[in-house]
């Protein structure tokens, strides 16, 4: 399945990442928080482009418009990852992680690395 993401503009994904960052958010604030941001207009058309593309939901505060993903960051980060993983490395998640590996990780990140292999190992156990 791919991402929404794919067909977002470079001004649909910077609003989109400062909405993952700070929902609920406004439009006042996105414009605040943008650089170099364009007109109230066009944010607002931003806006309404990612709602009638199921990303963003909008709630009501008095007079006030809030937008928030449709989607946790969690759930989308995976989507992405799993694309990337497809798109730039033939699916493989051990070409993945070789390349996430290239910059040395912290040992509070290998550590955790490891607990999740051993998760992993147990899950495919229980399957096999």
């Amino acid at each position: 399945m791919s991402s929404p993401f794919e067909t977002l503009s470079r001004r649909e994904r910077q609003v989109m990442e400062l909405i993952f960052a700070s929902a609920p958010i406004s439009v006042s604030e996105i414009e605040d928080r943008m650089e170099d941001p364009p007109t109230n207009s066009a944010v607002r058309s931003i806006l309404r482009s990612l709602t009638r593309k199921g990303m963003v939901k909008i709630e009501k505060d008095g007079v006030r418009h809030l937008y928030r993903p449709i989607e946790s960051t969690g759930t989308t980060g995976q989507r992405a990852l799993r694309h990337a993983v497809g798109t730039f490395f033939q699916g493989s998640v051990t070409k993945a992680v070789s390349a996430l590996l290239a910059s040395p990780p912290t040992e509070e990140e290998l550590a955790r690395l490891r607990e999740l292999i051993d998760e992993a190992e147990e899950r495919r156990g229980r399957r096999g």
